[in-house]
C-alpha cells in the first residue's frame, strides 16, 4: 500500500513541474526538477553540487528538512531513509523513465551528509 502511495505522490509531483513547465530531458534538469519539487512539498534543504552535467549529478545534502521534521515528531528515522530513498527515486524515473535515482550516504544513516547521484539507468 505504501508503493502505491509513493508512486501517486510521483505523479502528483509529475503534475505539478508539468504546471511549472519546467524541462526534465537530462540528468541537470531532472536534478533542478528534483530540487524545487522537494522545496515545495519539505522545505529547503542545503544543496552542494559536486559533478553536475546533463548525464550525471552527484549532490550533497548537508542539511535534511525532512530529518529535522521527524525527530521533532519523534518518528523513527529508519522510515525516514527508505521513505526518502523510495520519494526519490520516484519522482525522477516518473518524471523521466530513462533515468533513475539512489543515495550513496545518508544523514539519518549516521552519515555527515547525503550524497544523492541521478544517472540514466544501465
Amino acid at each position: 500500500m505504501k508503493e502505491l502511495r509513493i508512486e501517486e505522490a510521483g505523479k502528483e509531483m509529475k503534475e505539478i513541474l508539468n504546471s511549472l513547465e519546467m524541462p526534465v530531458e537530462n540528468a541537470y534538469e531532472l536534478y533542478k526538477a528534483w530540487e524545487h519539487l522537494t522545496r515545495i512539498m519539505r522545505g529547503k534543504a542545503e544543496y552542494k553540487n559536486i559533478l553536475a552535467n546533463n548525464d550525471l549529478v552527484i549532490n550533497r545534502i548537508t542539511d535534511c528538512v525532512i530529518l529535522k521534521t521527524h525527530k521533532e515528531t519523534d518518528t523513527p528515522e529508519i522510515s525516514v531513509s527508505e521513505g526518502c530513498s523510495k520519494y526519490a527515486r520516484t519522482v525522477i524515473e516518473t518524471l523521466n523513465p530513462k533515468y533513475t535515482h539512489r543515495f550513496t550516504k545518508k544523514i539519518c544513516e549516521g552519515d555527515p551528509y547525503c550524497e544523492s547521484i541521478i544517472e540514466l539507468k544501465k
